[in-house]
Formats: C-alpha cells, structure tokens, sequence
C-alpha cells in the first residue's frame, strides 16, 4: 500500500492522531459481528431531543464500486444481496483490509420523526462520500482524484437526511492511504437540535475542566509578569495552558465556536511537545535539579529533541514519521520513571509538596492509563476520564504555589515583625545617644568653655580650646549617627541639605567659594541607613581634607542619584594632593567605605583635585 505525501506538518497531525485512533479501535478490529446483526431492527422515535445510536446493522466491502451509465455507484444501490458485503457492528474498523486504499460501509436506516433528521459522524478516516440508496448527499474530499487530496483534519459531520429516509440505504465510500479506514466510532441519527444538545452535553465537563485549567495558567502568567518572576509560576502558566487547550481540543464544540479542525490538529500537536516541558520545570523549580542536575538536563534535552523530532517529521515524513511517534511514547515513558523517582525522593523525605505533586501526577497517569485500556478493550467501554487527571494535575501544582505563597506572607510577615523590634531598638538608641552621650559632650564644652575664659594666654587657654572643639565635633558627629538612625530623616532631601550646609559653613569659613548641584531622578527609593551614612562620611571627609591642604579658591560638588547609580563628584582648583596622596587615614577610609557600598572611589590630582564616587543603586535599598 502506497502512502501519499501530506503537506509537512499536515501529516504531523494525522500520524499521531492515527496512533490514537489504533489504540482506540484495536478491541474491535478482525472481530465481525455474529451473523444476522445486519438486520438489526431499531425502535421507532419521535422527538427533536432523542437520538438513535447506530451500531447494529452494518456491512461493509472492501474495493471501489464501479459506475453505471450515468456515473453512479453502482454499490450504492444495485447489489444489496452481494456476499461481498459482510457484517459488523460500531465502534470497531473493518477487518481484512489487505491493500485496499477504498472501503464501503452501509446500513438501512431505521424510522424516526425529525424535524431536520441528520447522520452525526464522529470517528472516521479519511476521506469520504455519501449516498442515500443511489443519491450523493454529501462529501468531504474529491475520491476520484486521490493523488489530489490535502489533510483537512478529522472534523466531525452533520449530514442532513431528507424526510422520507426511512429505510432507505445509506452508503458510505471511503479513502484513505493509511493503516485505518472507515467508521470507527458510533454514527448517531436524530434531529439536528437533538444533535447539537447532546454534543454539548457531553463536552460540558471538557470545557469546563479544560477553561478551568488555561484560567490557571492566565492567572500563574499573570503573577510571573506583573509580581513575580519566579520560574515555578512561569512552569505552572506554561503546563496549565497547554493542558487546558489540549482538553479544549478534545470537545466537539470547539469547531462551533471558534472552527478550523486543521488549525486545533496543530495545536494538539505542540501540547503533545510542550506539556511535558511545563512539568519537567517546575519539578526542576520546586523540588531541584536532581542528582548531576538531572532534572535539569532532562528539560533541555526535551526541547533540543523535541526540535530535531518536528523537523525530521516535516521535511523527511515517509521515512521518520513512525519513528518519531514511537520516540514520543518513549521520550514520555522516561519522563514518567524519571520524575515519580526524584519526587518520589523527596515525598519519602517528608516533603508535603512533593506529597501533593505526586497525588496529582499519579491521578495523571492513572486516568490516561484508563483511558488507554478502554481502547485497547481490556475494560469496558465508559466516557473519557483523562482530562480528570489533567485537571487533578494541575489543581495539585496550583496547591503547591499557594503553600508557597503562604509561606512567603508568613516569612514576610515575621520578617516586618523583626524590623518593627529593630525600629524600636533604633528609637531607644537615638534617644540614648540625645539624653546621655550628647548631653555629656554638651557638658564637656561647656565647662571647656568656662574654664577657658579664665585663662588668656598660655597652654591652658589652648588646651580648653582644643577640648572645647573637640567636644562640638563630637556633638556634631553623634548628631550625624542620630539621623542616620532616624528612619524619618534618611532620605536623598535631608542628605543634600547636610552636605550643602557642612560644606557651606566648613569652606566658607577658610575663604573658599562652595557650589554643589543636586540631581535626583523622580520615584527613586530613599537610602537606606548604612548608605546615608557611608555617603555622608565620604563627603565630610573630602571636604576637611580640601579646608586642611587644598589652599584652594573654588570647590564644586555633585550629587546625581539615578535608579541605576549613584555619583558623588567634588573638584577644587586648589594645589593638589602632592605627596599626600596615597599617604593618611583619611582616604584610605574614604575607600574601604566606598567598597562596603559595592562601589568605587577614584582621586585624580592634577590643576586641583577631582573625586568621583559611583556606587551601584542597591537593589535591596530599604530600611
């Protein structure tokens, strides 16, 4: 039997929908019915809302008809007695095909009262047309130029019937160049109102589950890019979406809202591909890589694989279009050991997450594994359950990310308790440094002061002068600490008015011109207590050192403070540092203060001395 060739990703589609089918149809074929069942009488039913389903009563033959006189088939009508026609019954395929590419299948239709009867067909392969007695009524696919034919999908059919079908012979010809051919599934018969009910019926709970799940997945995208960017909730987006959209794709009623079977085929396509990716990285996110970052490798050998797969099933399909398919069956089957044993692990450790991941991932199995046993007939046929266990799946990481959560707010929530005992601590300090060390400096210079004035000239009048000042610069350094404490008044406003007025009164008062130009960008968040601080030292420092030995005429200062960084620039035009630099506490404090910030401090003395400051904007800069 000769293969046609699909367009590339068309035959994509139809070869894993195939392997489907074959587990779906392999309990019923090389199984005929028992003889006399072609004869199988239905009861006559009234009402747009009931619906026969026909199962009984069909023949098939294998071979194309040949035509009459004026083109029709002549196994449309003309030999209804032939002992080529054989008998079998729905769901089920035609046994004994050899190399037929052409099958028919045929039945009498029973009685009824429609309004509008119709043939509802579900299962089939792959293209067809039908006939009442010697009439075609309908077609999908040009059968006498099959060389011409395009997969379309498999989309289901509505065939309107006229009012007087009663039993008359409906014929179905068939074509198709793959292994199935055919009916496959129950045909039902009944108004189309009635049709349109049960269908929808019956998609309620895949629609439900299936909208339920890419809701989940929106809500997980929309916690990764507006709040978090943690890649669990990225995992859960991705692996809720494409499992909801792969249920959707199950329903009937997909076609009536949204069309396009060949465009839903695509689609089912890539979940089969990209369901196992949103699985393998959360399990990598929230139970880790695994031994040799297992987990780890596993996902990127998936998507690197997962790419060599589509594009040999595209530009190579007769010759890997098989194999591909059977790579996938493995490619999941590794999945399923490698991850129920590494999350396994962690359950077996006492991990409640890792507990609840595998509930949910052992109902994932269990329910497609069901599903699969039906098709193969070793359990009598029910309604589909695997979008069940998806949906279960999915609840179970959902479950996960909110402990996760939960946890989160109650660290967040510890965490704000232990800074608010932290301000606490602060406010008894800046009130211990107000009441008690400054007090006593204030003391200190006062007394200074007094015993100063009882001496005019000598050593004594100079000494209480050096404790007089020493003391000040003491009350003044405890008042620097103070508001560095001082969650209130740590903020970019305070900070340049400190720098403008320690700068003003120091220079100043040496004879030194001072400007200093403050740009801060809008929003930007306020420093915290260790960066106020370390920024304020940095600049009282360079400034005494410029009062002490720059013998210069003009200073200039900046401070720019951008969401990326922070700058702190001051340039006299004094005598430079000579053979100070490198030389003295002063700046070496300047430098390690520079480097606790995560930044870099740099001199540059020629025609005066230039300092720059930059410092990366701390990304955790809160008090």
């Amino acid at each position: 039997m000769k293969l046609y060739t699909l367009p590339g990703i068309q035959t994509v589609v139809f070869l894993l929908i195939l392997q489907l089918q074959l587990a779906n149809a392999q309990n019923h074929i090389d199984r005929p019915p028992e003889s006399g069942k072609a004869q199988q009488a239905y009861p006559q039913i009234a009402g747009d809302n009931s619906i026969i389903e026909l199962t009984e009563g069909w023949e098939y033959r294998w071979g194309d008809s040949p035509k009459d006189k004026e083109g029709r088939p002549v196994w449309s009508n003309l030999e209804l007695e032939s002992e080529e026609w054989k008998p079998m019954s729905l769901p089920g395929w035609a046994p004994g095909r050899g190399d037929n590419n052409y099958l028919w299948q045929r039945i009498r239709l029973p009685g009824g009262k429609w309004t509008d009867p119709s043939i509802y067909l579900l299962s089939y392969f792959l293209f067809f047309e039908v006939y009442l007695d010697d009439k075609l009524i309908y077609s999908f696919g040009d059968l006498d130029s099959p060389a011409k034919l395009k997969f379309q999908g498999t989309p289901w059919h509505i065939i309107p019937l006229p009012a007087d079908f009663e039993g008359k012979l409906l014929s179905f010809r068939f074509y198709s160049a793959y292994y199935l051919i055919g009916i496959g599934d129950r045909v039902y018969l009944g108004s189309q109102s009635g049709i349109y009910r049960k269908m929808i019926i019956e998609d309620a709970d895949r629609l439900i589950v299936g909208s339920l799940s890419v809701f989940i997945g929106l809500f997980a995208l929309t916690l990764f890019l507006g709040f978090s960017q943690s890649k669990e909730y990225f995992a859960l987006a991705f692996s809720a979406l494409w499992i909801g959209t792969y249920i959707i794709r199950y329903t009937c009623v997909k076609q009536l809202l949204f069309g396009g079977p060949l465009f839903w085929n695509y689609i089912w396509v890539f979940s089969l591909f990209c369901m196992p990716l949103g699985i393998i990285l959360f399990v990598e996110k929230m139970f880790g890589a695994g031994p040799k970052s297992a987990i780890r490798l596993l996902w990127q050998a998936h998507i690197t694989l997962s790419v060599i797969l589509l594009f040999l099933i595209l530009c190579f399909t007769e010759e890997f279009g098989i194999f591909v398919l059977k790579t996938v069956r493995m490619m999941y089957l590794l999945y399923f050991v490698v991850i129920s044993v590494w999350v396994g692990f962690s359950a077996f450790r006492g991990e409640v997450n890792a507990k609840i991941f595998l509930a949910g991932f052992i109902s994932l199995v269990a329910f497609g594994l069901h599903d699969v046993l039906v098709g193969l007939g070793v359990v009598p046929w029910l309604r589909p359950i695997a979008h069940y266990g998806m949906f279960l799946f999915i609840v179970s990481l959902t479950v996960i990310l909110g402990r996760t959560l939960v946890e989160m707010y109650r660290d967040v929530k510890e965490y704000s308790r232990k800074l608010e005992l932290m301000r606490r601590e602060k406010e008894g300090m800046v009130l211990e440094l107000h009441d008690g060390i400054s007090g006593i400096m204030s003391n200190i210079n006062l007394l200074a002061e007094i015993a100063g004035k009882k001496y005019k000239t000598g050593a004594g009048k100079k000494a209480f002068s050096t404790i007089s000042t020493l003391s000040r610069e003491g009350i003044s350094e405890i008042r620097d600490f103070m508001h560095s404490l001082d969650d209130r008044e740590t903020n970019w406003d305070s900070l340049a008015s400190e720098l403008r007025h320690f700068g003003s009164s120091t220079l100043e008062a040496m004879g030194m011109k001072f400007a200093i130009t403050i740009e801060i960008e809008r929003e930007v968040t306020q420093p915290n207590s260790f960066l106020y601080l370390n920024l304020q030292r940095i600049f009282k420092e360079a400034i005494t050192n410029i009062a002490r030995h720059s013998r210069a005429g003009n200073v200039k200062a900046g401070l720019a403070v951008t969401h990326q960084l922070i700058r702190l620039d001051i340039i006299d035009d004094g005598i430079g540092l000579g053979d100070l630099q490198g030389k003295g506490r002063g700046i070496s404090h300047m430098k390690a203060r520079a480097k606790e910030l995560g930044g870099e401090l740099t001199i540059c003395s020629q025609n005066g001395t230039r300092l720059q400051l930059v410092v990366p904007y701390p990304k955790n800069n809160h008090t």
